[in-house]
């Protein structure tokens, strides 16, 4: 079984992009891990995810995630590997998310222009 659970903080807002071809929604980002125990220094060490989300997931992660923002989430990890310029093979690790959650305030919606009533007047009706 390949699952695992983290819960960190947004090192960076999520990036957004389309594939070509398919015009499927997919966002990277990464997220920081504090370690239980403590470094050199007596300061929290983190472990570093790079994580990848697709279709609506990733449209919602960018529309609603801030940088610094505490997340939980759910996935599989993949390893994969590329050439570089010089032909040198690198690889990399990722965290293929499958679901998440998001802690603490939202981004605002640029447009919401919606006015809320300070006190409601009449009885609760039950």
């Amino acid at each position: 079984m390949n699952k695992i659970i983290l819960a960190g903080r947004l090192v960076k807002e999520p990036e957004l992009k389309f594939l070509d071809g398919s015009g499927k929604a997919v966002a990277r980002f990464t997220i920081a891990v504090n370690r239980k125990t403590k470094g050199k220094e007596g300061k929290r060490e983190a472990d570093f995810f790079n994580c990848v989300i697709f279709g609506k997931l990733a449209e919602g992660i960018t529309k609603y995630a801030n940088k610094g923002q505490e997340i939980v989430l759910t996935g599989e990890v993949r390893n994969r590997s590329y050439e570089d310029k010089d032909n040198i093979k690198r690889y990399i690790t990722e965290v293929y998310v499958s679901e998440f959650d998001l802690f603490g305030s939202y981004k605002k919606e640029e447009n919401n222009n919606i006015d809320y009533p300070e006190e409601l007047d009449g009885d609760i009706p039950f």
